[in-house]
């Protein structure tokens, strides 16, 4: 199975990249950080460290990270590929990614019909609508007609504190044990995606 997580920061790694990579997942993050990308293709896993008493070390592997700025074909073939897809990069940013998205959607109808949900994960109401309609401004006619039958834009809730961090190791990244991500199903496309949490 094949996750896209746009965004390689602290919530995209700490929160949503490890419950996609814990339900098995291969997760190829997305983002323009030269720096965090070249980390997580290098080592190819990272700690996420919860900021309690227990200070629990937990894994995440199974991930690959594209820069967007340098391998934008990259980001369309994972696209026309995957079985999920979320993002993590801030309400103005979904504006920017949706260029690409759009892209990588209409490249994957000539090849796919699996269907295949896309889920904004920001702190805001409505995230995945709003790609969705930015989407949309970037696709022909003929296109979005299809992509509105096999592709999901369901809007989600996501809830996890990011304290500040400071780590030696840039991947590394400490989060509160607390964490919610609601996803309204009635939104959704083909059978719901096993992702415990």
């Amino acid at each position: 199975m094949k996750a896209v997580h746009f965004g390689a920061g602290n919530i995209g790694r700490g929160f949503i990249g490890l419950l996609l990579s814990q339900a098995g997942y291969h997760v190829s993050f997305v983002d323009v950080n030269e720096q965090v990308i070249d980390a997580i293709n290098d080592k190819q896993q990272y700690n996420v460290l919860l900021a309690d008493e227990s200070q629990e070390k937990i894994p995440v592997s199974n991930i690959s990270g594209i820069n967007s700025m340098k391998e934008p074909e990259a980001v369309i073939e994972v696209i026309v590929e995957a079985d999920i897809i979320t993002t993590a990069v801030g309400a103005s940013i979904l504006p920017i990614i949706a260029d690409l998205l759009a892209k990588g959607l209409t490249k994957r109808l000539e090849t796919a019909n699996a269907p295949l949900n896309v889920i904004a994960c920001e702190n805001m109401i409505g995230g995945s609508a709003l790609l969705k309609d930015e989407v949309m401004k970037k696709v022909t006619t003929e296109a979005a007609n299809v992509l509105l039958t096999h592709v999901g834009f369901p809007n989600a809730a996501v809830d996890r504190i990011v304290p500040n961090q400071s780590h030696e190791d840039i991947l590394t990244v400490s989060v509160e044990p607390y964490s919610e991500w609601v996803v309204d199903q009635s939104m959704m496309v083909g059978d719901l995606p096993d992702i415990n949490g």
